[in-house]
């Protein structure tokens, strides 16, 4: 049997300034007074709470606040049980184009233009599956992207380990990622 884990990653500084943040590299924000920590807090309590799992491979985002957390979950197991960890850039979150880096509207006012709202500044949650920002990706873009990735991340590991005695071994793979891109 293959059991996959897939992992948001922590929070964000863009998470905090509430801004459209796909592919705009963030880092993760502290979540807490202490930036002294080697893991930011989220990161480091989930690698403590899966250093004791058996994990075959880790794969991740190349952005900052999803590849940090796959680190955090390798570095908390002992050094002789650390384990591959991926990267790849498929696992990004869905990417907002000229949005990116702007705040976020859930309800923009009524009767003005998408155009007008960009000039004020304003960048609404766009409405359907095949809607984007200029230079954005739609979530049907996003969804392709992702199910490529799945499709490296996920196959190699079926039916590819084996007992002894011929029987398939269970695996376990993680994978840190994004909110929409999960």
């Amino acid at each position: 049997m293959l059991t996959v884990t897939f992992i948001r990653h922590g929070e964000s500084e863009d998470n905090l300034r509430g801004v459209w943040a796909g592919w705009k590299d963030a880092p993760l924000s502290a979540l807490g007074p202490d930036l002294t920590f080697i893991h930011l807090q989220q990161a480091y309590a989930l690698g403590q709470r899966f250093k004791t799992v058996n994990l075959d491979a880790i794969y991740s985002s190349d952005l900052k606040r999803a590849h940090s957390t796959a680190l955090a979950l390798n570095d908390a197991r002992p050094a002789e049980q650390q384990i591959p960890l991926t990267v790849n850039p498929k696992l990004r979150e869905q990417h907002f184009g000229i949005a990116e880096g702007h705040k976020w509207a859930l309800h923009p006012p009524l009767g003005i233009s998408l155009e007008e709202l960009f000039e004020q500044g304003i960048y609404p949650v766009l409405p359907g599956r095949d809607a984007k920002y200029p230079e954005g990706e739609s979530l049907n873009d996003l969804a392709k992207r992702c199910e490529e990735a799945l499709r490296e991340c996920v196959l190699p590991h079926l039916n590819t380990r084996l007992n002894s005695d011929g029987t398939a071994k269970n695996s376990h793979i993680a994978i840190t990622s994004h909110g929409l891109c999960i």
